[in-house]
């Protein structure tokens, strides 16, 4: 049947190139509405959020990485979304392995598109909750031997693992496919499928499953029109090597539940931090634990002051992002970035009544009793500073934290307890208190 088909359709088969679509060729969006780190990101209709670029501020040393793990919130939204050639551009050299957060629903085209010429990532690991894999979304990553996919998985376009100049040393090998309708996009013998260009693979579907299909259709034969000495086109079908097997004969391949921590952290390369500022430290940490990022791609603005919101946001990073049992505040809404911390700053007894003052300044005296609550205020001796009247609501919390080495007073005998904490301040009040 297919023999018979590749006269008709040789104009179209002629026609149909398989190559990776040039990057400069393509209308993107390059830079997201926010930032975070090292992504730049948009809000979907539901408040979550879409990534749209990756790393173009080459924040990771020597612009390379060795497992790329991608964080599942950005400032409190959850990632459910990776945009078109999100992370083409500015794929870091040297990555082995990637990493999909749970909660992410849809990659799309071209998202991790290689443009590498000898490209390296040997792992692949795909959420339980993806639903979409776009076209070339994992295109020319020729290192990558073995590919899961899970269950949920409803689409994947053409070319999603296009494989250019296949062979035994470069390509898919064994492709294990949980999901047994995934809409395969094909409609002609000519359509490209997700595994174009994949040879001597062994794929492990159910019986009766769209894989299973789509081996029969694409996956065992592939057409070959080669141009002879004469001038003249040889035209036929060609076999891949490929084999379709039952899944109960997979191999055990380990799906990791949660993503894995980064090798290496991220460090910031803001203009406005010098690398002997007495915040550097605690600034780099707090951006590679998620707690903040910058003000800008490349600022971080430590002299910035800070809002209640904020600091709280802060805090609730720090502490994990517990959840509360509910939102107290009538005038706070779920969507709100800090609509989480609110609530569980009120839970904790940081902040009381049913509205909340987003935007108030946070001050230093304030930011002391919040670590010092969140300890169980615990007694302490004397307080050091002369600015702190020892009837002072908060003169525990502030003696407790120069009794912890939290802070050191903004002079040896003075707190200024009544100055709006900055964001460099809040940092290194958190590395203190969490880190060292």
């Amino acid at each position: 049947m297919k023999k018979a088909l590749a006269s008709l359709f040789l104009a179209a088969a002629l026609c149909v190139s398989l190559a990776v679509p040039a990057l400069a060729d393509v209308e993107m969006e390059l830079e997201g509405d926010y930032a975070s780190g090292a992504y730049t990101y948009d809000l979907r209709e539901d408040g979550t959020a879409l990534i749209i670029t990756f790393n173009k501020n080459l924040q990771y040393p020597a612009y390379s990485l060795t497992d790329l793990v991608i964080p599942s919130e950005l400032d409190g939204h959850k990632v459910t979304a990776i945009g078109n050639y999100s992370f083409s551009y500015w794929f870091p050299a040297g990555v082995e392995s990637i990493t999909i957060p749970e909660g992410v629903e849809y990659i799309y085209d071209n998202a991790f598109l290689c443009p590498q010429a000898e490209p390296t990532v040997t792992e692949l690991n795909l959420p339980s909750t993806l639903k979409l894999i776009g076209s070339a979304a994992f295109s020319n990553h020729t290192a990558l031997r073995t590919l899961v996919i899970p269950e949920n998985v409803e689409e994947i376009r053409g070319n999603a693992f296009f494989t250019m100049e296949p062979d035994e040393n470069h390509g898919l090998k064994t492709v294990i496919c949980y999901s047994r309708d995934v809409d395969f996009n094909v409609r002609t013998l000519y359509d490209s499928c997700a595994f174009t260009g994949v040879r001597n693979a062994e794929f492990y579907g159910y019986p009766g499953s769209t894989l299973e299909t789509l081996y029969k259709t694409h996956l065992d034969e592939y057409y070959s029109s080669t141009q002879q000495p004469d001038g003249s086109w040889k035209e036929e079908w060609l076999p891949t090597g490929n084999v379709f097997l039952d899944i109960a004969n997979a191999p055990d391949v380990t799906i990791p539940d949660e993503p894995e921590e980064p090798e290496e952290p991220v460090t910031p390369a803001f203009t406005d931090v010098a690398a002997d500022a007495w915040y550097a430290e605690p600034v780099a940490w707090a951006v590679e634990k998620d707690i903040t990022g910058g003000t800008t791609p490349t600022t971080f603005s430590p002299d910035s002051t800070c809002t209640t919101a904020q600091i709280l946001t802060f805090l609730w990073r720090a502490m994990g992002e517990p959840a509360a049992a509910g939102n107290p505040f009538s005038n706070v809404s779920d969507s709100e970035y800090y609509a989480g911390a609110a609530s569980w700053a009120h839970e904790k007894g940081l902040v009381s009544g049913t509205t909340f003052d987003a935007g108030a300044p946070c001050t230093r005296s304030m930011v002391a009793e919040y670590l010092w609550k969140l300890e169980g205020s615990p007694a302490t001796g004397g307080n050091p500073f002369t600015d702190v009247a020892a009837d002072a609501s908060y003169a525990q919390a502030v003696a407790w934290a120069a009794e912890q080495g939290i802070t050191g007073g903004t002079t040896p005998t003075t707190f200024s307890p009544a100055s709006t904490c900055t964001r460099g301040q809040i940092v290194t009040f958190l590395f203190r208190a969490l880190a060292e």
